[in-house]
């Protein structure tokens, strides 16, 4: 599989104080079948793409802003009895 995700530009919160940028994520994954056994490969921002996410509002009705992970990979082995 593969996705793109194209996200505009978006304010942070309610007060509208902060604008996060756009930002392109770029997924993939490949899975392969071997009998019992099962193997994916999955790939999250692929380019790199430096970004954040506003979390929910905290306790006092700000928001909190955190950076996203870097490019990163996922691989999981599987067996089926």
């Amino acid at each position: 599989f593969a996705s793109v995700s194209d996200v505009t530009d978006v304010y942070s919160g309610y007060s509208q104080a902060v604008k996060l940028p756009a930002y392109t994520l770029v997924n993939a994954g490949l899975k392969y079948d071997a009998g019992s056994w099962s193997f994916t490969l999955n790939g999250k921002n692929l380019t790199d793409e430096r970004y954040f996410r506003s979390n929910f509002p905290n306790l006092f009705g700000g928001t909190i802003v955190l950076p996203e992970l870097p490019r990163n990979w996922t691989f999981n082995a599987s067996y089926s009895f």
